[in-house]
């Protein structure tokens, strides 16, 4: 169990809104952004295509973008790891990128990242890290929680959900299964050609911004 009283968790409940809702346009200067590697093992700028967030978008073979807000110091966060790493391994086969962004200013440094990732692997999530400790990319996909998803339409370049992975865990309980999966259901949706919910509930730790 969580404990409510945790003073840096949040709670995040977004409103949510029809299937059909519009989705947000990304900012046009987040085509050049570029992502660098959290660690020193991965010196690249990206492990799908290119070195820009456009570039990556623009690839022929990348039908969605999932990034995740990442932060392993997170207790929710923690507990869904291996949920969200096995979301991640299901769809690379079908055209999606995934992109795990740490844009948290306590996690940065060397010696941090270094136990960050390690922390991140202990707990089920293998995928690369990037570091975006200028939270440019972060803000402009309109993330506030750690834990929390964007799913980008590569080709429209707007994002068309932003949520949770699934309900199964919160500050009061984890289930050994989820009811709803929302991230699932959001790229289900896209990639078959449907509208997804634009918004789903997200449990996390709120990420603190550069003033």
């Amino acid at each position: 169990m969580i404990k409510r009283s945790l003073p840096f968790l949040v709670f995040f409940l977004g409103t949510l809104f029809a299937i059909g809702a519009k989705a947000d346009t990304l900012p046009e200067d987040l085509r050049s952004h570029s992502l660098v590697a959290f660690d020193n093992e991965n010196k690249s700028s990206l492990s799908l295509a290119g070195s820009t967030f456009g570039e990556l978008a623009a690839s022929k073979n990348v039908k969605a973008i999932v990034i995740l807000a990442h932060g392993a110091s997170c207790p929710v966060m923690r507990q869904n790891m291996r949920e969200l790493q096995a979301l991640f391994s299901n769809y690379k086969e079908k055209g999606v990128a995934v992109l795990v962004v740490n844009s948290l200013i306590q996690d940065q440094g060397h010696e941090k990242r270094e136990s960050v990732k390690k922390e991140s692997e202990s707990f089920g999530l293998t995928e690369p890290i990037y570091s975006d400790d200028s939270q440019a990319l972060i803000k402009g996909v309109g993330l506030t929680t750690v834990g929390e998803l964007a799913i980008i339409d590569a080709k429209k370049w707007a994002v068309v959900f932003r949520g949770g992975v699934s309900d199964r865990v919160n500050y009061d309980f984890a289930r050994p299964k989820p009811k709803n999966e929302y991230a699932k259901k959001a790229l289900d949706d896209l990639l078959a050609g449907r509208t997804p919910q634009m918004r789903a509930p997200v449990f996390g730790c709120a990420i603190t911004f550069k003033k």
